[in-house]
């Protein structure tokens, strides 16, 4: 079970796009021995083009 989970929220924006912040948040949460979670809600609701 994670320390920590991190939730990127929908974007307004038309195109998904890489969540810079929570990744090197979560990058620096790992790098001190924490457990984390990074969930993109974002890549949920985007249609794939397949």
């Amino acid at each position: 079970m994670p320390d920590i989970t991190l939730i990127n929220v929908v974007s307004s924006s038309s195109k998904p796009q890489t969540p810079l912040g929570i990744l090197y948040l979560a990058g620096t949460l790992e790098k001190y021995n924490f457990d984390v979670d990074v969930i993109d809600y974002q890549y949920i609701f985007y249609p794939s083009s397949h």
